[in-house]
């Protein structure tokens, strides 16, 4: 209910403020400053792309933990603002009606948080998967990154077992039941295949799990 509330008191000030913003205030950037901001959001869109397109196609993500969220985050953010901020010359019909969209997704936000629980671990969920994406780092080196991820609110956390290839990295193993019921791992370099060896006390697991992964050197 708290929440509820907390939403429909959200709507209705952004909303208003919106309106009253593009209606009454006199501010907006210069041309040339809208000019820069338009292509800096068409550039975060051209990579976001990209990213979409490779991680589906080549189940590969651009490098690092943070990469692929600052570039959805500055998408974002430059989506938002634009339109308010920009002169009405500026924008075209087809953009105001895109970054209309952009303006109007906190809204979209807040309505969804309406819907009684499921709406807050949707909300909760992206976000946690955009501000804390990795709660440990258990090893890392040139060529390999191992990590428990954020899977979802109110879901136990995934352990990623990452390969570093120059400018991407790639998933080789997701695992929720052998998260956090390791005590030690070990990798090993062999001629044949890299092996990622985890050990564990807990009964409820196996003693010694051995990942293997063959294409790293």
């Amino acid at each position: 209910m708290k929440t509820a509330i907390i939403s429909i008191v959200f709507i209705f000030i952004y909303s208003a403020g919106l309106y009253l913003w593009l209606k009454k205030a006199d501010f907006r950037l210069s041309l040339k400053a809208s000019r820069y901001m338009k292509g800096l959001h068409y550039f975060f869109l051209v990579l976001t792309v990209f990213s979409v397109l490779i991680h589906y196609s080549l189940d590969l993500d651009l490098r690092g933990i943070w990469t692929n969220r600052l570039i959805v985050f500055s998408l974002i953010t430059t989506g938002i603002l634009f339109y308010p901020f920009a002169p009405k010359k500026s924008v075209s019909r087809p953009e105001k009606i895109y970054f209309g969209l952009f303006t109007g997704l906190p809204i979209v936000i807040a309505g969804i948080l309406l819907v009684p629980f499921v709406g807050t671990i949707i909300v909760l969920s992206i976000w946690g998967q955009l501000t804390c994406p990795v709660s440990k780092i258990h090893y890392e080196d040139q060529n390999l990154r191992i990590q428990s991820s954020f899977s979802e609110f109110l879901g136990p956390s995934r352990l990623d077992i990452i390969e570093k290839k120059g400018l991407f990295e790639k998933s080789h193993y997701q695992s929720i039941t052998h998260d956090t019921h390791f005590d030690s791992l070990k990798v090993s370099y062999d001629a044949d295949a890299t092996r990622v060896i985890f050990k564990s006390t807990n009964k409820f697991v196996q003693p010694e799990q051995i990942v293997v992964i063959d294409h790293l050197p």
